[in-house]
């Protein structure tokens, strides 16, 4: 009897489990999905920009919104939540990579130096992973590219891994609102520039 009581309060433990998974996993489905169409307001095309094969043209294009972006929730490579949200306060570069993309390659190193410069001052630097489904060469491509920021993945299937135009960065405002998309490799400077102005906005505020 006993032994039948402790199988079925793991049954249940387990069922209160597989629930919990669920719900996350739904709001992590949800919130990409929002973040990605009502917000952006943007076709397929425009969101996902040019195509894998041809070099993005429109680096640098600025796309304005009128009210914060939407939450999103995503796992990091470590398997710890993140949310949008929690970054309010503080200036957020947030950018769409894969193992796969040499102008990624490129890119990354301005990230770091970035990174390392503006932490401090109030800058968050964000990746997110679009080939999130094998988390090994992730691993490996942090260690080799010596990332130096948090990790984040898109999960598999969902708008956010479906990114056709990559690098793609967003910079973001302390209250949450998108200043500045970038499609395609950026010059460290530029995202610099723009950093500066944004940093001495929120510091005159």
């Amino acid at each position: 009897m006993v032994r039948a009581h402790r199988k079925q309060m793991a049954e249940i433990k387990r069922d209160e489990r597989d629930k919990r998974d669920t719900k996350f996993y739904r709001l992590l489905l949800g919130s990409a999905l929002l973040f990605i169409t009502v917000f952006f307001n943007l076709s397929e095309n425009e969101i996902f920009g040019q195509s894998r094969r041809y070099p993005a043209k429109n680096a640098g294009t600025v796309k304005a919104v009128e009210k914060p972006l939407p939450e999103l929730v995503l796992l990091d490579i470590a398997g710890g939540r993140w949310r949008l949200s929690e970054q309010r306060g503080k200036v957020v570069l947030l950018n769409f990579w894969a193992t796969w993309c040499a102008p990624c390659r490129t890119e990354i190193p301005f990230l770091a130096r970035i990174n390392d410069k503006y932490e401090s001052k109030g800058l968050k630097v964000f990746g997110i992973a679009v080939d999130s489904e094998n988390t090994d060469l992730i691993n490996v491509f942090i260690k080799d590219y010596k990332i130096n920021y948090r990790i984040l993945l898109a999960k598999a299937g969902t708008s956010l891994s479906r990114q056709k135009a990559l690098p793609m960065t967003l910079l973001i405002d302390e209250k949450g609102f998108l200043v500045k998309k970038y499609v395609g490799a950026v010059k460290e400077d530029v995202f610099e520039k723009d950093i500066d102005a944004l940093l001495v906005k929120k510091t005159k505020k």
